[in-house]
């Protein structure tokens, strides 16, 4: 299964005490998306800082149905941005990378295996006081917006930059494999990773075997009734938790 989330009903998962550090940087993020709707803003993942609306690091899909991290730090949002459109009800793999206040990336795989990476930025946004952690919605001092339309599985994040050169796009043999063989595939990542959420049983409660947390408990609260859908479809050796890592060859 995957998270399945409706926009009407403004659906999302928060996390009010985030592993992630105030400043936020030194992570990345990776996910299977598939998007219901298109033409609309929507938030995939997003620390934010909820004594403000101006201070947050968010991967997301712009109206134009481009992918996109943005960033801002009491000031103007800089968003680095792909080319492709997404299009609706195909699953898609995406990653985003901030590696630190100037470099950020993103990168995508359709369904049929195209890869697209965009050149790190090169501006600073060096955001402070970020405090929440959102899925599927845009959280700051203002109401939640943003709201995902569709699902959302498969779902980790890891406390460093996951290709290791920061200011190049990773090649597009790496994107396929974290796509197909998941992030404890990638032997100098798995150990960093946060959490792992595959969203087969349940969106809020770790299941074992099925979600990882490298620490204390995470907590999330369901908003609005976030449900299960359809999972990604995904090859036989896709690597979860505790599985003994293969390589891959792609």
């Amino acid at each position: 299964m995957a998270a399945l989330f409706t926009a009407a009903s403004s659906q999302y998962l928060s996390n009010a005490a985030p592993p992630l550090n105030a400043t936020g940087y030194g992570f990345s993020v990776g996910a299977w998306i598939n998007l219901a709707t298109t033409g609309t803003q929507r938030c995939i993942f997003a620390l934010t800082d909820t004594a403000t609306t101006n201070n947050f690091l968010e991967l997301r899909v712009l109206s134009t149905n481009i992918l996109s991290i943005g960033a801002a730090a009491g000031g103007t949002t800089i968003s680095t941005d792909l080319t492709t459109a997404i299009t609706a009800n195909s699953w898609v793999f995406v990653l985003g990378r901030f590696a630190n206040s100037i470099r950020r990336s993103v990168s995508m795989m359709t369904s049929d295996g195209l890869v697209q990476s965009v050149s790190p930025s090169v501006t600073s946004r060096a955001p402070a006081g970020l405090d929440m952690l959102t899925i599927g919605g845009f959280k700051t001092s203002a109401a939640a917006a943003e709201f995902w339309d569709g699902l959302i599985g498969e779902l980790w994040y890891c406390n460093l930059d996951i290709w290791p050169d920061n200011n190049a796009v990773p090649s597009d043999s790496f994107v396929r494999k974290l796509a197909y063989g998941g992030v404890f595939a990638i032997p100098h990542a798995n150990t960093a990773v946060y959490e792992y959420h595959s969203y087969f049983d349940d969106v809020v409660t770790p299941e074992i075997g099925q979600d990882y947390n490298s620490g204390p408990l995470q907590t999330w609260v369901n908003n609005n009734g976030v449900t299960l859908g359809t999972h990604p479809p995904l090859p036989y050796w896709y690597a979860r938790p505790g599985q003994s890592k293969r390589k891959l060859v792609v």
